[in-house]
C-alpha cells in the first residue's frame, strides 16, 4: 500500500537578524484553538516533554552517491546574505557601499549542485526556509525609472532569488518541468515590516514566490506545476488597530512529491502561524488522516535547541489574530497529530537537532539550520566588535554566508536519517572537519552530522514498491 507523507512548512519571519535571548518562564500559556480532531493528552503519563535523539556512534563518512533505497531531502538555510545588495546594508566605518549583489552567484550555485546531483543522491525535494530576500517593499514604478534607487536595488534582491529558483527547471525556464520539486517558505525579511509589527503586507513574495508564480490569471495552477504543486490559500483578513486588512494569499501552500513508494505532501504555513493559519493546515491534515509529514518552519527551535518564545519568533502579533510561538504550534498542530515526525527550520544561527514527544509518545524530530552573516555557521564574536556584531569590516567581508547546506539522507533499510552539511561554493563536506580550510573556521559540534533511528515502516506501515522518478524525468521517458 502507497503511503503519502505531508511535509508542513511553516514559512516564517524574524524581527532582526539575531535571535534573542529568551526567558523560557516568560512563554505564554498555549490554548488550544478549535479542531474537529478528538482530544488527545498533552503527553502520555509519566513520560517527559523531550526525549533524545538516540544518535548512532558511527557517525558516516560523506555518501558519494545513494546506495539502495536511500533518498534525500535538500534543505536551503536562510538565502537572504546571497541575494541582498550591500549598498545600503553597510556601517559607517566600512566601505561597503557600492559592493551591490556582492554574493548573487550563492544561492544559484547551491541550487546547480541540487539538481546536477539529483540522481547521485536521489533527491526527492528541495526545502527553503525563508529569508530569500534581506530587503522587502519596494515601489515597482520607481524601479523601473530610477535604476539607482532604493527601491530598484530591492527589486533586484527578488529577482536574484528568482533567477535562482528557476534553476529547478529545465533549462532554467520555470515554464518547463521541475527537475527537482521544491518549495520556498516566507520569512521575515520577506514582509514589508521585517515582520516588526502587525503589517504584514508581502506583496513581492506573492508575486515572486507565491501565486504570481504557481498560478494562472484564473487562479489554477499553471499546468508545469500541476504535477507537484496542489494548492495554496485564499487568504483572509487580519485586524490591526480596529481595521480589517488583507493578509495576504498563497503563503500557505502545498506539494506532493514521491520517495521509495511514498509520497509526500508539503505544506508551506507561515511562522509564528495565526489560528487561522494552523486551522488552514488542519485541513489539509485532516484530507490527508495518517500520512507522514514534515512541517518546515523558519522559526521554531534555536541553535541551542530550545522551542523560541514570541518575541524570538521574528513575527509580532497581527492584532485581533495574535501569532503563536513556536510550543503553542506545537500544541496546537504538532502534538496531536502523529503523522508529523519532523520539523525542519532555520532562523537562528548554527545547526541542531532536537527531539520533541508528541501525544502519543512518538517522537518529532526538529532540525535547525543557519548560516547567514557568517562563513560556515560560527556566530561572529561579538567581544571582538561590540555593537556592530554583524559586520566586523572589510576583511569579513566574504563572512555571509558560503552557501552551506543541508542533505537529508533517509535509508528506509538501515532505518537510520543522516544529516550531512554541504557547501557547493566551497565544494567541501562540513563532515570533513578540518580545523580551518581556506581561512574560515568550520560549524563546531555533532550536529553538522548525525545518524539517528527512525522507523518508517513501524510507525507508518510498509511502503509500496519504489518508482521514484521526478515530474521532469518522467515526461522525457
Amino acid at each position: 500500500m502507497s503511503r503519502t507523507f505531508v511535509l508542513l512548512a511553516l514559512t516564517g519571519v524574524m524581527m532582526s537578524l539575531a535571535c534573542p535571548a529568551q526567558d523560557p518562564a516568560s512563554r505564554p500559556a498555549a490554548v488550544i484553538g478549535p479542531s474537529t480532531r478528538p482530544a488527545q493528552a498533552a503527553v502520555p503519563a509519566g513520560l517527559p516533554a523531550t526525549m533524545p535523539a538516540r544518535v548512532l556512534d558511527d557517525l558516516p563518512v560523506p555518501p558519494a552517491r545513494a546506495a539502495g533505497n536511500q533518498w534525500s531531502i535538500a534543505v536551503l538555510p536562510d538565502p537572504q546574505a546571497y541575494n541582498q545588495c550591500y549598498d545600503f546594508h553597510y556601517k559607517a566605518g566600512t566601505s561597503w557601499k557600492g559592493r551591490g549583489y556582492q554574493y548573487k552567484d550563492r544561492f544559484p550555485k547551491q541550487i546547480e549542485w541540487i539538481v546536477k546531483n539529483r540522481q547521485t543522491y536521489n533527491i526527492r525535494f528541495a526545502s527553503e526556509v525563508g529569508d530569500t530576500v534581506q530587503s522587502c517593499g519596494y515601489d515597482p514604478s520607481v524601479a523601473a525609472t530610477q535604476p539607482d534607487s532604493k527601491d530598484a536595488k530591492v527589486q533586484g534582491e527578488w529577482l536574484n532569488a528568482v533567477a535562482a529558483f528557476n534553476l529547478f527547471h529545465q533549462d532554467g525556464d520555470p515554464e518547463k518541468p521541475a527537475l527537482v520539486p521544491y518549495a520556498a517558505a516566507i520569512g521575515n525579511h520577506d514582509y514589508h515590516s521585517g515582520g516588526a509589527n502587525a503589517d504584514l503586507t508581502s506583496t513581492e513574495y506573492e508575486k515572486f514566490l507565491g501565486p504570481g508564480r504557481w498560478k494562472t490569471a484564473q487562479g489554477k495552477v499553471k499546468p508545469v506545476f500541476a504535477e507537484w504543486f496542489l494548492g495554496d490559500d485564499l487568504g483572509w483578513k487580519y485586524e490591526i488597530g480596529g481595521e480589517l486588512k488583507a493578509a495576504g494569499v498563497g503563503r500557505n501552500s502545498y506539494q506532493a512529491f514521491t520517495a521509495e513508494g511514498r509520497t509526500f505532501l508539503h505544506i508551506t504555513l507561515e511562522c509564528a502561524a495565526t489560528d487561522q493559519a494552523i486551522a488552514w493546515a488542519r485541513t489539509i491534515l485532516d484530507a490527508h488522516p495518517g500520512m507522514p509529514t514534515i512541517i518546515t518552519t523558519h522559526s521554531f527551535i534555536d541553535g541551542g535547541g530550545t522551542m523560541l518564545v514570541a518575541a524570538r519568533m521574528g513575527r509580532k502579533a497581527a492584532g485581533a489574530n495574535p501569532t503563536n510561538d513556536a510550543q503553542q504550534i506545537f500544541d496546537k498542530l504538532i502534538r496531536d497529530s502523529d503523522q508529523i515526525f519532523m520539523v525542519l527550520c532555520g532562523h537562528c544561527w548554527l545547526q541542531k537537532h532536537a527531539v520533541l514527544r508528541n501525544a502519543k509518545g512518538n517522537p518529532v524530530h526538529v532540525l535547525e539550520q543557519c548560516y547567514h552573516l557568517d562563513s560556515i555557521g560560527g556566530r561572529i564574536d561579538v567581544s571582538e566588535n561590540p555593537g556592530n556584531w554583524a559586520y566586523k569590516g572589510e576583511s569579513d567581508l566574504d563572512r555571509n554566508g558560503s552557501g552551506w547546506l543541508t542533505l537529508l539522507v533517509f535509508d528506509p533499510d538501515k532505518k537510520t536519517i543522516t544529516r550531512f552539511t554541504y557547501s557547493p561554493v566551497l565544494d567541501v563536506w562540513a563532515a570533513d572537519r578540518p580545523a580551518e580550510y581556506k581561512g574560515r573556521t568550520f560549524p563546531k559540534g555533532n550536529d553538522v552530522i548525525e545518524r539517528f533511528e527512525f522507523d518508517f515502516d513501524a510507525r507508518f506501515g510498509a511502503a509500496a514498491p519504489a518508482q521514484n522518478t521526478s515530474p521532469a524525468e518522467k515526461k522525457a521517458d
